[in-house]
């Protein structure tokens, strides 16, 4: 994997351990199911608004004239009061799931109906956040589903990623080095465990390393 931030390990301990918890008591059969995580996590008082977690979620801010929020925000501890600025952050991170099979065909989950929401407007998102903020660390993170129990197809987790990361960089129109994988996993817990999640960094021009860029 490559170098990522210091608060990669925090995003993904939370969801490697929360998700399978939260998937069993859900309604399985429903996709897109990232608010309700939200709202498992706040009433687990896992994390909280203004709780003394560092993790909080929906952190809202303005962007231009409309009001936005970001799904995940690493805040400085202790942070209570007022709500912070994006810039206060010390990390960032969009969060989908569970996405379908199709994500690794570059379709459904890669643009929602109005084409503001799914996997490309969250990295370009991310990565807009990135060259604004460059101090901030900006994450996504993915559940995904695998494999195609109907047809039986396998596929190889990493490879199927490293072709995933490929495209989605270039169909942004993305440097080299822009995304960069930081930590994977399987929920084995999840039946028929071809359940996986994905974190990725998404990092501005500043923050690129040399060798990053010239690739």
């Amino acid at each position: 994997m490559n170098e990522c931030g210091s608060h990669a390990d925090a995003f993904f301990r939370l969801f490697q351990m929360e998700w399978p918890a939260f998937w069993a008591q859900t309604d399985q059969k429903k996709r897109n199911q990232e608010i309700l995580f939200q709202d498992y996590l706040r009433d687990r008082r896992v994390i909280d608004v203004q709780g003394e977690s560092p993790i909080k979620s929906q952190l809202p801010y303005k962007c231009g004239t409309a009001r936005q929020s970001i799904d995940f925000a690493f805040l400085p501890s202790p942070f209570s009061g007022k709500i912070p600025h994006i810039s206060e952050s010390l990390a960032t991170c969009e969060f989908k799931g569970p996405a379908r099979k199709t994500l690794w065909e570059f379709k459904r989950n890669w643009y929602d109906r109005n084409g503001s929401y799914g996997l490309l407007p969250d990295v370009n998102e991310q990565y807009k956040r990135a060259c604004k903020y460059p101090t901030v660390e900006h994450y996504c993170a993915w559940v995904a589903t695998l494999n195609d129990r109907k047809s039986k197809r396998k596929r190889d987790f990493q490879s199927s990623l490293k072709i995933l990361l490929k495209q989605v960089t270039h169909d942004l129109g993305l440097p080299g080095g822009a995304v960069v994988t930081c930590r994977t996993c399987h929920f084995e817990q999840i039946a028929p465990g071809d359940t996986v999640m994905f974190l990725w960094e998404v990092k501005g021009p500043s923050i690129r390393s040399s060798a990053e860029i010239e690739e």
